[in-house]
């Protein structure tokens, strides 16, 4: 028998081909399949979540970009929280600060447990709209280079994860208040002239509390590089952003052991503020008594919520790890400001915008209803409940149109870098002291 050698038959590889061409229709079926029935999970558990706040008569519907003016007379209670709304721009003076403070001193910690804790509110302005940042502006700011400072986040447009960034020349990135807010140099000044006391030779800003706060700090150097100054030593338990998320790990890589996991030390040339201390700790690490000296001054800016789903949890976790030290702060290191800071809005696809698990694309929040920004109201509600010498600084209403700001896949939490946002929390902060010292004069 002999073995007859034939060419190939071009059968083989048409059936490789059609086999191949199937499995390609039916994964993309299967996507589409997939991807509508998400949405009609999503569509269910709006219309479910929705319900629920009907019949239960909470729901408030605010268009954005459709609001309506607020009375400047009324002092309502907004959504059900000691947060009040008053807002005058009568003199174009816009206040992102509610505080809560009892009366006297004496009132803070005696008060009867069946009084209600009394609460004063100053105006706290919602109704701020973003405007594009005007040519000169643009071209001064990129004219120094779209990355100034040591960190990639530091580039505008870079978003948390280092794998992912918008393009520099994006408009969204280019987009600021469309009042004049104060911004990091009138906090500096602020620091140098009426917060810093003797002996105190630098100028401290302490930030306690979850990833948001570690987006603060890294824009807080990012804008002193920009002001000149430069970091000359770094004590650090473990590195800056050392989440493989962050991607800042050739920053400050010292292990020495520290007031916490961050504190970096600044210097520049000038009259204002020539040294500046700048501190990040997770809330749960952070003890005071051994962080601070006795004569020390600063301000102190904490804030948590993001991490915290159910109702309830704000309240333990401030009870566990704020509350106490708040008190302390004020009777054995009265020379800081302990501010509250609200945490920045989420926008999920989802009903409120918040956290869903599984959920991975952002939208705008065309309808926010009370159950949004419950976290800062409970944090606002405990703060009263406590009787605590803390202001709170607003942010949470003020960024609620940046939801393009994130980069999505999962990520609705995180804000891409876009400078001129952060002039909402300085221009707070900054109000926040100034109260204080009104007071305590």
């Amino acid at each position: 028998h002999h073995l007859q050698m034939r060419p190939c038959s071009s059968h083989g590889t048409n059936m490789q081909q059609l086999a191949l061409a199937s499995f390609v229709i039916v994964c993309g079926f299967l996507l589409l399949l997939m991807d509508w029935y998400d949405q009609k999970r999503a569509v269910e558990q709006l219309k479910s979540e929705l319900n629920t706040l009907k019949n239960n008569h909470t729901i408030m519907i605010n268009t954005l970009g459709d609001e309506e003016q607020d009375d400047p007379d009324d002092t309502s209670v907004r959504n059900g929280g000691p947060l009040v709304l008053n807002n005058s721009d009568t003199n174009n003076s816009f206040s992102l600060v509610s505080t809560t403070t009892m009366d006297t001193e004496e009132e803070r910690y005696n008060a009867d447990d069946g009084d209600e804790p009394t609460t004063t509110t100053e105006s706290l302005t919602t109704n701020i709209s973003w405007i594009p940042v005007d040519d000169e502006e643009r071209q001064q700011y990129m004219g120094n280079g779209t990355c100034v400072g040591p960190l990639k986040h530091c580039c505008i447009g870079q978003c948390r994860q280092p794998f992912n960034a918008f393009s520099p020349t994006d408009s969204r990135l280019f987009r600021k208040p469309n009042v004049k807010l104060s911004n990091l140099s009138d906090l500096l000044n602020l620091l140098e002239t009426k917060v810093k006391k003797p002996p105190a030779n630098a100028c401290r800003l302490i930030f306690l509390g979850d990833s948001l706060m570690g987006d603060h700090v890294a824009a807080v150097i990012c804008q002193l590089y920009r002001l000149g100054y430069k970091a000359v030593k770094c004590i650090n338990k473990e590195k800056f952003g050392s989440d493989k998320r962050y991607g800042e790990k050739k920053f400050c890589r010292s292990r020495n052991s520290g007031p916490g996991p961050f504190t970096l030390f600044l210097e520049r040339q000038g009259e204002i503020c020539p040294n500046v201390t700048l501190q990040l700790t997770w809330t749960y690490e952070y003890n005071h008594t051994q962080s601070l000296e006795a004569e020390s001054s600063g301000i102190m800016v904490w804030s948590d919520g993001v991490h915290r789903n159910k109702p309830g949890e704000i309240r333990e976790y401030m009870k566990e790890y704020f509350v106490d030290m708040a008190r302390s702060m004020q009777v054995h290191f009265p020379n800081w400001h302990v501010l509250f800071l609200e945490h920045e809005p989420q926008h999920f696809k989802t009903a409120d915008g918040n956290f869903r698990d599984k959920v991975k694309k952002c939208r705008p929040l065309t309808a926010v209803t009370n159950t949004s920004n419950w976290r800062n109201q409970e944090a606002a509600q405990t703060i009263a409940e406590e009787n605590l010498p803390v202001r709170i600084v607003s942010l949470y209403e003020q960024m609620l149109p940046l939801w393009d700001l994130h980069i999505g896949n999962g990520d609705c939490t995180h804000y891409c870098y876009m400078p001129w946002r952060f002039d909402v929390t300085w221009h707070g902060i900054i109000e926040a002291v100034e109260a204080n010292l009104r007071n305590s004069s």
